[in-house]
């Protein structure tokens, strides 16, 4: 018995061993290199107690100041990595973008809301290369000068109107002359004429969108999409159904707006109208079919209502706090304007400071401290990291903002920065995405920004309110919102 048992253990060694070796002849022909470094995740739920719930750029800094430009974490069906330096970002999304022109699903903002049908959250697909294809030529900056520019100086005039009128609410009459200024360029009205206000109910939705992009256990587990409104902690469910009905109720109603003015023949020149007459020239000429395209037209022109609020907000804050860049400014337009007109877009090329001043305002605050996710489509590697195929990579661009071996002394808000200093580098290159996700309305916002700029230091002298707090730092400057 005893011969028996030793030579069965010996057997079974040997098997153990020729087991062990093929095990490890596998890994080796399947190996990759080591993923990226990162906090050790725990059994089950990952890094879930590493992801912050506010304030979501200063921890994702934080992790890059310990792990490197890249940070690898993990949650329940996910992978991710957080980039936080100038050049992660390039070299990933830029130079490899065509394995990152996807996006990460998100079950709250995309499924249940239904907003994935918007330029910025589709998919890198067709139809998305098509809104790519209409945007691009629409938005560049010669077409908006040429088509658009009569918008922004009567928008910007209006503001400074109503800042006149009621200096103490300057913060709604900044929402609704800028979103006065996006409807009428992307549909050329700002109401249907029947009480229905499109600026009103846009940044309702906008608002909607900004919560639903905040993080959902439903985000995490997606499965829990499929519980019925009805059933208990099922909150998140009947928000949606209420933000996906405000949503489909203003997209009917904007649509049938055009198509009603079109039809009089009232079609004022905005983007959907222009590029509806141009498909119908197609059609005439062609006989195609272009009610894919119609609807690309109208999906895309739906997606230009963003968050621009935030770019003229740290303008206005950077120009309490630093007095003596502001005073800078307003001596360079009143020589180059003077006190008989306002401002136009032909003064740009002599206003070097104020455009400086536009330039320090993106770096200073970015619109959206980090940028709307990143998914890879296929493995990839990074100096010698492992990027999985669907790894959800996030921009941390705030970063870049603060990066001091980028720019000198950055919390400081100093346009002089942006003066004779030919390769430092444009906030423009990181505050509006990369590669082929980068944001097509960049020209846009930036236009329109400097247009509301440049008239409000033509026409006023900002100064902070009394009793207010210094201000010193930036997590009491900022509240570091992804849509603002």
């Amino acid at each position: 018995m005893s011969a028996f048992l030793s030579t069965t253990a010996v057997s079974l060694g040997a098997s153990s061993l020729l087991l062990l070796l093929f095990v490890r002849k596998y890994l080796q022909s399947n190996a990759h290199p080591p993923y990226p470094r990162g906090p050790r995740p725990l059994p089950l739920i990952g890094n879930i107690f590493d992801m912050p719930t506010e304030r979501f750029v200063l921890p994702y800094s934080k992790l890059g100041e310990k792990y490197g430009p890249i940070t690898w974490l993990v949650v329940p069906g996910r992978t991710i990595i957080v980039l936080n330096t100038y050049d992660s970002m390039y070299e990933i999304l830029e130079r490899r973008g065509s394995n990152y022109t996807d996006r990460p699903r998100a079950a709250m903002i995309q499924d249940l809301v239904g907003m994935d049908f918007i330029t910025p959250l589709r998919q890198g697909d067709p139809t998305w290369r098509l809104h790519r294809k209409f945007l691009r030529p629409a938005l560049s900056l010669d077409t908006i000068k040429r088509n658009y520019s009569d918008i922004f100086l009567a928008s910007a005039h209006r503001f400074i109107e109503r800042l006149v009128r009621e200096p103490e609410n300057f913060r709604f009459g900044l929402k609704r002359s800028l979103g006065e200024t996006i409807s009428e360029l992307a549909y050329g009205a700002c109401n249907d004429g029947q009480g229905n206000d499109y600026v009103a109910k846009q940044q309702e939705l906008l608002v909607y969108s900004t919560l639903a992009s905040a993080g959902y256990l439903v985000d995490l587990f997606p499965s829990l999409k499929h519980v019925p409104s009805w059933f208990p902690g099922a909150q998140f469910q009947r928000d949606a159904k209420k933000w996906r009905q405000h949503m489909t109720d203003l997209r009917h109603l904007m649509i049938e707006g055009v198509q009603k003015r079109m039809a009089a023949n009232e079609g004022r020149s905005c983007y959907v109208v222009n590029m509806l007459e141009d498909l119908q020239k197609v059609k005439d000429e062609t006989g195609a079919d272009i009610t894919e395209e119609i609807q690309a037209v109208y999906d895309s022109g739906f997606s230009f209502y963003q968050g621009k609020l935030a770019l003229f907000i740290s303008f206005l804050l950077a120009m309490t706090l630093a007095p003596a860049a502001q005073a800078q400014a307003r001596k360079e337009i009143d020589k180059v304007v003077g006190t008989g007109r306002f401002p136009e877009f032909k003064d740009q090329g002599d206003l070097p400071y104020t455009h400086a001043v536009v330039l320090e305002s993106l770096r200073w605050n970015p619109p959206a401290p980090f940028i709307i996710p990143h998914a890879s489509r296929e493995d990839d590697t990074y100096n010698g990291y492992f990027i999985p195929k669907g790894t959800m990579v996030i921009p941390n661009v705030w970063q870049i903002s603060r990066d001091p071996s980028v720019y000198e002394d950055p919390t400081t808000f100093n346009p002089d920065r942006f003066i004779n200093n030919p390769n430092i580098l444009d906030p423009r290159d990181f505050v509006f995405g990369f590669g082929r996700r980068a944001c097509p309305g960049s020209y846009l916002a930036y236009q329109i920004m400097w247009m509301f700029v440049v008239s409000t230091l033509w026409a006023f002298e900002l100064e902070k309110p009394e009793g207010e707090p210094p201000l010193d730092k930036d997590t009491d400057r900022f509240d570091f919102g992804f849509l603002k």
